[in-house]
C-alpha cells in the first residue's frame, strides 16, 4: 500500500457472523502533492500497524460493549489517499505509492472469501481518516456483503475543508478512475469538485434502511489543525485563521444538510475536542458532556447510544444527541448546540 510493501490487513474477533469494517487513522490523515505534507506522510508498512488502536476502545472488554462480539477486519493505512488512491506522488526525491483503492479492495474480497454467509450485522465503521474513507467506501461494501442488519459509523472527521480543496485532492490522488465513482460523480470527478460528501449521500439514498451516524466533538482539535494545515497548503490565509468556534458553525451546516435530506442519518455530539472515540479508552466513558464526564440526565452515554443504533436502528434514536443551551449556529461559544439541529 506504499513504496513496495504488499498489500496488508489485520483481522480478529470470535469468528462469529457479525462483521465490524474499520478504516484507521494516521497522524496525517491524507497526503497529497505539497511539500510539507508529503514530508509527513507514512512511508512504511510497520508505521501503518502502528495505528491501527489493536485492543483498546471498542476491543475493550467492559460492560455494555456494544462492539465486543463482532468480528473486526481493518485495512492498514499507510497511502495518506482515504483508500481512495490510484496513483504515485513525488516531492524532490521522495516518492509515495498511494494504492489505497487497491488495498481496500484486496481486504474486501479477502473478507468476503471468509464470510460467504449472511451477516448477523455488518458494521462499516471509519475513526479519524478511515471516516474519509468508509463514506468512499460504503456505497461499494454495502453491496458487496449479505447481512440481516447493517450500519455506517463516522468517528471523528466530518469531512470539513476549505472551499475547493476537496477535488483537487481526490483528482490527484486517481480516484476518478476507480470504480467507487460511478458515472455521474466521475464526470464531477474529473472536473475537480467532487467531495467525500459526495459519496456520502450516495450511499444513504441507495441504502435507506441502513443507518448512518456520526460522532464528533464540537471542536475537534485534530480535524481543525488538518483543516488550517489544507488552507496554509493551498496559500488561502483567510481559512488559515479558522477559529474553534467557527469551524464548529461549519460542522453544524454540514449536519443539518444530512438530517434534513436523510431520514437515516443520526448525530452524536460531545463537548470538547477529543479526536477519535472507539479507538480509545474514552469510548467506554464519553458522553454528550465530554470525554470522561457523566451523561447528563436521560442522556444515554456513546457506547449506550452506538449499541441502541446498532440494534434499534436510525428508527429508536434520535437524529441529534447535543448537551448544553441551544443557540442559532455561528455563536461565539462553541459549546452551545445549534437550535436547527434539534429542531
Amino acid at each position: 500500500c506504499c513504496r513496495s510493501h504488499p498489500l496488508a490487513a489485520r483481522a480478529w474477533g470470535s469468528g462469529r457472523p457479525e462483521l465490524l469494517w474499520r478504516g484507521p487513522f494516521r497522524p496525517v490523515p491524507a497526503c497529497f502533492r505539497r511539500r510539507s505534507v508529503v514530508q509527513q506522510c507514512t512511508n512504511s508498512l510497520a508505521a501503518g500497524i502502528a495505528t491501527t488502536g489493536r485492543g483498546i476502545g471498542m476491543q475493550e472488554d467492559f460492560e455494555g460493549n456494544p462492539l465486543s462480539g463482532y468480528t473486526i477486519v481493518e485495512p492498514i493505512y499507510c497511502s495518506g489517499d482515504a483508500f481512495m488512491g490510484d496513483t504515485t506522488m513525488s516531492s524532490g526525491n521522495l516518492t509515495l505509492i498511494q494504492k489505497g483503492y487497491a488495498n481496500g479492495l484486496a481486504v474486501m474480497e479477502w473478507a468476503k472469501k471468509n464470510f460467504p454467509g449472511e451477516l448477523a450485522s455488518f458494521v462499516v465503521m471509519g475513526f479519524s481518516a478511515g471516516s474519509l474513507g468508509t463514506m468512499a467506501w460504503s456505497t461499494t461494501l454495502l453491496s458487496e456483503f449479505k447481512y440481516k442488519k447493517a450500519a455506517v459509523i463516522l468517528d471523528s472527521y466530518a469531512g470539513i475543508f476549505p472551499d475547493g480543496t476537496q477535488g483537487p485532492t481526490i483528482t490527484g490522488w486517481g480516484g476518478c478512475r476507480t470504480r467507487l465513482m460511478p458515472f455521474n460523480l466521475k464526470i464531477k470527478c474529473l472536473s475537480h469538485a467532487v467531495t467525500v460528501q459526495d459519496k456520502l449521500k450516495e450511499a444513504m439514498k441507495l441504502n435507506p434502511n441502513v443507518t448512518f451516524a456520526s460522532i464528533q466533538s464540537k471542536v475537534d482539535h485534530a480535524q481543525l489543525w488538518f483543516y488550517q494545515g489544507m488552507a496554509q497548503s493551498w496559500g488561502m490565509l483567510t481559512d488559515m485563521m479558522i477559529t474553534g468556534p467557527q469551524f464548529y458553525a461549519k460542522a453544524n451546516a454540514l449536519f443539518r444538510d444530512l438530517l434534513e435530506d436523510f431520514p437515516n442519518y443520526r448525530l452524536y455530539l460531545v463537548d470538547g475536542d477529543q479526536h477519535c472515540f472507539t479507538s480509545e479508552p474514552y469510548f467506554s466513558t464519553a458522553s454528550t458532556a465530554g470525554k470522561e464526564i457523566p451523561t447528563p440526565e436521560d442522556v444515554p452515554t456513546l457506547r449506550e447510544w452506538l449499541g441502541r443504533v446498532l440494534g434499534e436502528g436510525f428508527a429508536g434514536v434520535p437524529g441529534v444527541e447535543c448537551a448544553g443551551p441551544e443557540a442559532p449556529n455561528g455563536d461565539s461559544s462553541s459549546t452551545y448546540c445549534d437550535e436547527a439541529l434539534l429542531h
